[in-house]
């Protein structure tokens, strides 16, 4: 058997009997809570936090140094092919914006996974070429 649904109002009331749920009851508060950012927008006090600007990240000098190595994988990645690239002596933010930085100078899906950076495709060529560009020692692809 079905729920039983409750009997519809009768049409004249318009008035509830509990009060209704407003998702922008709060918002009054948080608007007065706003401090300038440094483009002179508005921004809630709790986001002010600075962002990278894009520019410098993808003009930066990226020292790869030491030996790296690009490798083509299948397996894991549900039947797609992906390059994966280890040996980098990058850590943490500076690993995560230098995978976007591959992947813009190369056109392709770049993420971290670990100590590592996949990129999607077959990218082992035109990656060896950005990276010893960038003063990669050595680039073994596998």
């Amino acid at each position: 058997m079905g729920k039983r649904r409750p009997p519809p109002e009768p049409a004249g009331t318009t008035e509830r009997a509990e009060p209704f749920n407003n998702p922008f009851a709060g918002l009054s508060q948080r608007v007065a809570q706003v401090a300038p950012n440094a483009d002179g927008v508005q921004m809630p006090a709790s986001e002010t936090h600075p962002q990278p600007d894009s520019a410098t990240t993808d003009d930066q000098d990226w020292s790869v140094g030491g030996k790296v190595v690009l490798r083509r994988e299948r397996k894991g990645h549900g039947g797609k092919t992906v390059t994966v690239l280890s040996g980098m002596v990058l850590r943490g933010i500076e690993l995560a914006a230098f995978a976007r930085f591959l992947g813009k100078g190369l056109g392709c899906s770049a993420r971290v996974a670990g100590d590592q950076v996949v990129m999607g495709g077959d990218q082992r060529e035109p990656a060896a070429q950005l990276l010893l560009a960038r003063g990669a020692t050595r680039v073994v692809r596998s």
